[in-house]
């Protein structure tokens, strides 16, 4: 369940994690309160899934093409927008139709299309390279709009809807390191504890952009005072670069004109051990020692791409997994009160 304000990055860090860019740039308003992505088994199949003023639409996506196989009535005008932008494409891929399919809906709902859009909006797709995609385990990732949402308490209904018949639901904060102290987000504590579906002794907090932070100047203490990790904190904080690690798995090739420029002008930084500036974010992670240890021995003897390692990504993802190996097994006293519920 990935939470955080506005303009923190939220939606890129998780295209990190599917490995692709998918969900549109969350500086703009989302279309749907909640985005429910579950991991495809195919590696050519995707599905968005949706309401329509309570008539369920659906899209398929292979390698190259999509085609509506219900609710096409419903979306006369969608599709027209979507087709002449998809006619623009010059080799269209998978997860070019995903973002152009997603961006269209968004820009009918925020230019005041007059239809009724679902809270949820449904997507199944490939997870692209790293930890995750290797995983033997069933990921679904929430997206939630901006902790600071003048509509957030709706959200959390609409997600705590969604999460039921779910298990081990694992809290994931993304923030900036200058946003860790935002006042707007204490009523999202008491919301979080109301939802049982989470394993409320494990919470992660991603500080995204770090790689624009001053984090040599950081100290400890004073970053576990500030609002978040003092109400969230008990895994740990991650320092990540969600545009260097996103562009580890897509080969440096973005949709987002700015994205590809941070990422060209950053990239020496990322994978050339004698760069002045070299980058190996893992290193600024506030975690125990033992963790620590573990994510700098893992960070070292990886296999992975330098930039996918150096960007941070791979710890957070190394967590998520050991969460769903070894910690959620504990927690069977919660699974069995709510499977008997």
């Amino acid at each position: 369940i990935v939470l955080g304000n506005y303009s923190s990055g939220k939606s890129t860090f998780i295209n990190a994690l599917i490995g692709n860019e998918i969900l549109p740039n969350s500086d703009s308003p989302l279309t749907a309160n909640v985005f429910e992505i579950r991991q495809s088994k195919e590696n050519n199949f995707a599905r968005i899934g949706f309401f329509l003023d309570n008539e369920k639409v659906e899209i398929e996506i292979s390698d190259s093409d999509y085609k509506v196989i219900a609710g096409e009535n419903k979306i006369t005008d969608l599709v027209e927008t979507i087709q002449n932008k998809y006619l623009q494409l010059a080799a269209p891929t998978q997860s070019q139709i995903l973002h152009l399919i997603l961006e269209t809906i968004n820009q009918f709902n925020v230019e005041g299309e007059q239809f009724d859009l679902s809270d949820l909006i449904s997507l199944e797709v490939p997870f692209n390279k790293g930890v995750l995609s290797k995983s033997e385990h069933d990921y679904v990732i929430f997206d939630t709009p901006g902790a600071n949402s003048s509509s957030n308490k709706n959200h959390f209904e609409i997600l705590k809807n969604a999460l039921q018949n779910m298990s081990n639901g694992l809290t994931i904060f993304v923030s900036e390191l200058n946003q860790l102290d935002a006042v707007d987000s204490e009523n999202l504590y008491d919301e979080l504890q109301s939802i049982k579906e989470i394993d409320h002794r494990f919470s992660l907090i991603v500080v995204n952009k770090a790689d624009s932070a001053s984090l040599a100047e950081m100290e400890t203490q004073q970053v576990l005072q500030q609002s978040i990790p003092r109400n969230l904190y008990s895994e740990g904080i991650f320092f990540v670069s969600s545009i260097m690690g996103l562009g580890s798995k897509t080969d440096g090739e973005f949709f987002n004109s700015n994205y590809d420029r941070i990422y060209k002008k950053s990239l020496d930084e990322f994978q050339n051990s004698s760069s002045e500036y070299y980058q190996r974010l893992y290193q600024h992670n506030i975690v125990s020692s033992q963790l620590k240890n573990r994510n700098l021995r893992d960070s070292k003897e990886s296999s992975h791409p330098l930039v996918y390692t150096n960007s941070g990504l791979l710890s957070i993802e190394l967590e998520i997994n050991t969460f769903a190996s070894k910690y959620s097994a504990y927690n069977k006293c919660q699974q069995t009160n709510l499977y008997l519920n």
